[in-house]
């Protein structure tokens, strides 16, 4: 009966302040609005108080309340008019024990946290970070969330008509989700060339892929048979598994639906017959959340190698090994994030909530890059190249799982290429190597006549580094 009875107070109190007969507020009564102000100015409200957990709390239309990085709101239920806006900043945080509802806007990335016993139910409502807590949550109406999700251990029930926009996704502890999802975004794709992706749901089908303008195919790829398999609208996108698609320049609106995953079981395999495509997968993130590699269980004799990721915008794959790559790649993979791997045996891996990371980490993964760590950056007019070395870390000769190494495979189509060289003459795009101090081959390659830069965006610390040329017999330090 709650929420029966705050669902009709959300649409009355858009129009009108609820105002007791008696002009006194007592804690429980509606609070609303009554001009643009901090949440924790009582002159901001009606009652001339700050609102409180046991207060109804609507925002007038043309109103904006504002909250503060570090301040946490409180309300048992919340209500934004069309035209009302909540400006709710990282690190700021609002806390329900009932609802929210808002046809206006809830600027910023900090979080709304439904707390209490419950029952919870939102929407309809647009915000970039939701706090399910430990209760049921129900959506009521269409609620779009374009960061993140934190579903913790309560139950969802999404009734079908929840949206994770952009590249959001979930992160739980031991939550559960009740019905299907839409995972959509907007992406400018600026090269004619084809790329990688997944569906991060259970369920999507490939004319999700195929319906879009200027969609040519979408191929699956089958180990075993070292072949592409072209599918047809009807057939399923199993989660987990990478698409190549051909799909023109342009804008495209995107959009899968199906069942959240929050947990799988993630296999690999090397069974093909032909030797020189053994062990070649092309995958992506099961989960519809941000996984950590370096949380993944593996189960069984064999171990991931290199991931190589397509970047379109850049023209070019972007590997990453053991947490460190190119393009500040470090293992964490959004939902859906597709790439191509080459394992030395059949093995799965077991992804679950430990392995869900929260957006800031995906978004921020060059952080976590060591002082020891070199990157080397190749640039020709409007077009990089990156290669990375670890010193002090691991061997001098080729290690699989320790580095990446560099084939004409994964050139890219920008016409450069840099790449480093270990001590046994393997060209290597990520290079760990043991000694601290060294002489390492670098190879650079670009079209006749460019003029080529050379730079290096992250030098490890106390380390003298110098190029020379060998063609030209020059040597120049780096400063």
């Amino acid at each position: 009966m709650k929420s029966l009875v705050l669902s009709l107070m959300m649409f009355s109190v858009f129009t009108l302040c609820a105002q007791p007969a008696d002009g006194a507020w007592a804690a429980g009564d509606p609070v609303a609005s009554v001009q643009s102000g901090a949440w924790t100015e009582a002159s901001t409200w009606d009652c001339e108080c700050v609102p409180s957990n046991s207060n109804d709390v609507a925002i007038q239309s043309g109103h904006t309340i504002t909250l503060l990085e570090g301040d946490t709101a409180r309300a048992e239920s919340l209500a934004i008019a069309e035209g009302g806006t909540v400006a709710l900043p990282t690190g700021a945080r609002i806390e329900l024990s009932a609802a929210l509802s808002s046809l206006g806007d809830i600027n910023g990335r900090g979080a709304v946290a439904l707390v209490g016993e419950g029952p919870h139910v939102c929407g309809p409502a647009s915000l970039a970070h939701l706090i399910c807590g430990s209760s049921s949550v129900s959506i009521a109406d269409t609620l779009r969330v374009w960061s993140q999700i934190d579903l913790a251990d309560a139950t969802l029930n999404t009734n079908n008509i929840l949206i994770l926009q952009g590249s959001a996704g979930f992160k739980s502890a031991s939550g559960s989700i009740v019905g299907e999802i839409q995972r959509r975004y907007i992406w400018e794709k600026q090269t004619q060339f084809v790329y990688l992706i997944g569906s991060g749901l259970d369920g999507s089908t490939a004319s999700e892929l195929l319906d879009l303008p200027g969609a040519l195919n979408v191929k699956s790829w089958d180990e075993q048979n070292t072949s592409y398999l072209n599918l047809t609208g009807e057939d399923e996108l199993p989660a987990g598994l990478g698409m190549r698609c051909a799909l023109v320049a342009g804008i495209h609106e995107e959009a899968f639906t199906g069942s959240p995953v929050l947990e799988a079981d993630w296999p690999f395999t090397a069974n093909a017959t032909m030797e020189d495509w053994r062990g070649w997968n092309l995958m992506s993130n099961p989960l519809t959340g941000f996984v950590d590699l370096d949380d993944a269980q593996v189960e069984g004799p064999g171990s991931l190698g290199t991931t190589y990721a397509w970047v379109d915008s850049l023209s070019t794959y972007a590997a990453q090994v053991n947490g460190l790559g190119q393009f500040g790649r470090n293992g964490i993979l959004g939902p859906g994030e597709a790439f191509w791997t080459i394992v030395d045996t059949s093995f799965n891996i077991a992804l679950n909530a430990a392995a869900l990371v929260d957006k800031r980490d995906w978004e921020n993964q060059e952080e976590r890059y060591q002082n020891s760590v070199l990157q080397l950056q190749l640039e020709v007019e409007d077009r990089i190249e990156q290669c990375v070395i670890e010193f002090g870390v691991g061997s001098e000769a080729f290690v699989y799982g320790e580095d990446a190494p560099f084939t004409s495979s994964w050139r890219g189509r920008n016409d450069l290429d840099l790449f480093s060289e270990s001590a046994d003459d393997v060209h290597l795009m990520v290079n760990r190597t043991s000694s601290d101090i060294q002489v390492i081959p670098i190879w650079v390659k670009a079209l006749e006549g460019e003029m080529v830069t050379i730079n290096a965006p992250r030098v490890p610390g106390n380390r003298c580094l110098s190029i020379e040329d060998l063609e030209m017999g020059t040597i120049q330090s780096i400063d």
